[in-house]
C-alpha cells in the first residue's frame, strides 16, 4: 500500500482513509488465500512510500525463482506521467519478471498450460537470456515456439533494397538461438516481419493463437 495524497484533509482523516486501506486491502488477501487453498503459500500486507524498495526486500528474504505482476499505470490524483510499478519491477529485477496485461484474456491457457510460445526478439545480448525462458516453457509445455525478429518498415527506396537482404540473414540467427541439443515436441518456427515492432508483434500473436509472448 502507498499512501494517498493528503491534500486538503486532516491527519485524523487520513488516518481513517490509510486504515480502511488496509483492511480492503487484508480482505482481499483473504480471498486469494480462500483460492490458494491446499497450495503452500505465504501472504502479506506492506506499506511504503514506493512498491519497489518493499518488494526487493521480499526478493532478498525469500528468494523467488519467477515474479508475476499486472502490467498497468499507477494515477494519482495529479494524474502525473510516471513509469508504471510493473515497469520499475522489469527494469529492476534481477530476477524473472512475468507481467500480465490488461487485455490478456482470462483463462486462455487453461491453468497455465501453453500450447503456442512466441519469443520476440531484436537480437539485443538480452535475449540470449530470455530465449533460454522461451525454450525451457515450450519443452516443459510440449508447445510450438515461435521466433519473430520485426524489422522496421523502410522510408526511402535504397533502405528498403538493403533491408530485403537481411531478411534471410535474420533468419538465420533466429534459428540459430536455439540450442541444437534440445528436442522440441513441435519444431520451432522463424519468422521475420515488416512493419512497426510493437503492432506486429500483437499482430501475429493473435494470428498464431499465441498463449505467451517473451
Amino acid at each position: 500500500l502507498t499512501p494517498e495524497p493528503t491534500v486538503h484533509t486532516t491527519p485524523d482523516s487520513a488516518n481513517t482513509v490509510n486504515k480502511m486501506r488496509e483492511q480492503s486491502a487484508e480482505a482481499r488477501m483473504r480471498q486469494i488465500d480462500a483460492q490458494l487453498r491446499g497450495l503452500p503459500h505465504d501472504t502479506a500486507v506492506e506499506q511504503g512510500n514506493a512498491v519497489w524498495p518493499v518488494l526487493e526486500h521480499f526478493l532478498t528474504e525469500y528468494s523467488p525463482d519467477l515474479i508475476v505482476t499486472a502490467a498497468h499505470g499507477r494515477a494519482g490524483a495529479a494524474k502525473l506521467p510516471a513509469p508504471s510499478d510493473a515497469d520499475e519491477i522489469f527494469r529492476r529485477s534481477q530476477v524473472p519478471v512475468l507481467t500480465i496485461g490488461p487485455m490478456a484474456r482470462n483463462g486462455v491457457h487453461a491453468g497455465t498450460q501453453f500450447h503456442r510460445v512466441l519469443f520476440a526478439t531484436d537480437f539485443n545480448p538480452a535475449s540470449l537470456l530470455a530465449v533460454s525462458y522461451a525454450v525451457a516453457l515450450a519443452q516443459d509445455n510440449e508447445a510450438q515456439l515461435f521466433l519473430l525478429h520485426v524489422i522496421r518498415s523502410p522510408e526511402r527506396h535504397r533502405e528498403r533494397i538493403a533491408i530485403e537482404f537481411s531478411v534471410a540473414d535474420a533468419m538465420y540467427q533466429l534459428y540459430e538461438m536455439v540450442p541444437k541439443d534440445i528436442e522440441f515436441w513441435h519444431r520451432p518456427k522463424a519468422i521475420v516481419e515488416h512493419g512497426d515492432p510493437s503492432e506486429r508483434i500483437l499482430e501475429v500473436a493473435e494470428q498464431r493463437d499465441i498463449d505467451l509472448i517473451v
